[in-house]
């Protein structure tokens, strides 16, 4: 069992304009202003990723399995998972990083007993420790397996993905969405 428990938030920022005017007033019967951004302003979700690890063949490192000491969630389309060196096991460092071209990780295309393969992208490095990398590339092909998690309100995604001439990575996390 993965023992890491990783909260993550997705961050939005809001673009800075800059004009030589001053905004106008809001027009008589016009909502106040910060009213107006919170109707637009989209549903906040709260997301957090545990027991995530990685494991695989890749050309520098050899066989290798560890659980994630990082992992970043970032737009509700993107993952990233560290395993190795920073979190102490000892056969270096591996990142794989997802982006679903289709979904947030949390949306219906990743429901429960889904398959998928073609909509998401994967980026893996390798090498001795934490971004000191001998491999960086992208995957050939993704695979994404989701199953029921541990409760309603989790998902548990299985990954494989392959890289041409340089082995596989693979891994599992639990996605929790509330």
């Amino acid at each position: 069992m993965r023992y890491l428990t990783t909260l993550v938030v997705p961050l939005a920022f809001a673009g800075c304009t800059f004009s030589s005017h001053p905004p106008a007033p809001p027009e008589r019967g016009d909502p106040p202003a910060d009213e107006m951004a919170e109707r637009a302003a989209p549903p906040v979700t709260s997301v957090r990723i545990e027991d995530a690890w990685l494991g695989g063949e890749m050309a520098d490192l050899g066989s290798f399995e560890g659980d994630a000491y990082e992992v970043l969630y970032g737009r509700s389309n993107r993952i990233e998972l560290h395993a190795g060196a920073r979190g102490g096991d000892e056969f270096g460092w591996a990142m794989l990083r997802l982006t679903s071209f289709t979904s947030d990780f949390e949306g219906a295309a990743f429901a429960v007993d889904t398959d998928t393969t073609g909509s998401v992208d994967a980026i893996g490095c390798t090498g001795p420790e934490h971004g000191r990398y001998v491999f960086d590339g992208g995957a050939n092909s993704v695979r994404v397996r989701v199953e029921p998690g541990p409760d309603e309100n989790s998902r548990l995604f299985h990954v494989r993905a392959e890289f041409d001439g340089q082995g596989y990575t693979e891994g599992g996390f639990v996605l929790y969405v509330e």
